[in-house]
């Protein structure tokens, strides 16, 4: 809905920001769960893989891009919950 009253540029701008407010949180969850060292290498692949799905996010084609930040933050939100289930039960 934002696209529709804000320019793309400060839609981008606004994206990153959650983006990175969430590998933080990401980060600091796995910190506060003691968790072991590999779960924060899972995280920071999934952390580079969701960056990369971002690429583009200004360019002509930003409903293709959209859609493909969308489908990712999903996929990440998805791998990120069965981490943090692998890392409590060891």
């Amino acid at each position: 809905m934002l696209p529709s009253v804000a320019p793309i540029g400060e839609v981008a701008k606004q994206m990153w920001f959650h983006t990175i407010a969430m590998f933080i949180t990401s980060f600091l969850t796995l910190w506060s769960a003691d968790a072991p060292t590999w779960s924060y290498l899972i995280a920071l692949g999934l952390a580079i893989f969701f960056a990369y799905l971002m690429r583009g996010l200004t360019g002509a084609s930003s409903d293709k891009v959209a859609m493909r930040v969308f489908h990712g933050s999903i996929t990440y939100l998805s791998i990120y919950s069965i981490l943090l289930v692998v890392v409590a039960l060891t």
